[in-house]
């Protein structure tokens, strides 16, 4: 990953490369930055670290913040941009306007962004329940309308055995629109169908039980 890096008394953005996920690497890239502060007669900077809420989660600023390192998460969708025309998107331009918006952040100016609270790792970990309950419910959707597309193309309306039941034995005497039995790959690819969507019905029941179980729990 590329860092970007501001020096005290600086305007230019300068580059520093880190591989992703190598904290140990950006603990290194800092604190030779402070070292070139320090040169240019800084001795009281301290660094300060932002990064835009994503994909890698909070793991970052924990790490940071544990080792002294002040942190400020930046919610990307709140950064203040130009109302006017189509702004040039490139990952450098990205970040620079991220290095600006934390120096204003920093210096008291409230409205150019918003900053994110990190979670205890206590707290996201609570999160996982209903996240994945979210996304298993999308799962079980997408499963019961490819098996109603699939019967539909052949004009079978009425589906039995997506909440229960013996869809196998349904799945052998039922005809087509036409009266017709299903084709044998037609038959192949609902079983499997059937199969993803019950297993996916079934981890459903899981979850609730542990959110009522974190339901219970202090603070919760």
């Amino acid at each position: 990953m590329a860092a970007r890096r501001l020096l005290p008394g600086q305007e230019k953005v300068l580059t520093v490369t880190v591989s992703g996920g190598d904290a140990d690497g950006l603990l290194a890239a800092l604190a030779g930055i402070a070292d070139k502060a320090a040169g240019r007669r800084y001795l009281s900077v301290r660094p300060r670290v932002c990064f835009e809420a994503g994909y890698d989660g909070f793991w970052l600023p924990r790490f940071l913040t544990d080792r002294g390192i002040d942190v400020t998460v930046l919610d990307a969708s709140s950064f203040l941009v130009p109302r006017r025309g189509r702004r040039v998107k490139t990952d450098r331009i990205d970040v620079e306007v991220m290095v600006f918006t934390l120096k204003a952040f920093l210096l008291g100016d409230k409205s150019v962004c918003r900053a994110m609270r990190v979670p205890s790792p206590e707290e996201e970990d609570a999160k996982r329940v209903s996240r994945e309950r979210v996304q298993l419910v999308k799962q079980r959707t997408r499963n019961v309308n490819r098996i109603r597309g699939l019967l539909n193309l052949h004009g079978i309306r009425r589906v039995q055995g997506l909440h229960g039941g013996d869809w196998r034995a349904w799945l052998d005497r039922v005809r087509t629109g036409d009266g017709r039995p299903l084709g044998s790959h037609l038959l192949g690819e609902l079983g499997r169908q059937f199969e993803r969507l019950h297993l996916v019905i079934a981890q459903l029941r899981a979850p609730g039980t542990e959110r009522a179980a974190i339901a219970e729990q202090p603070g919760m």
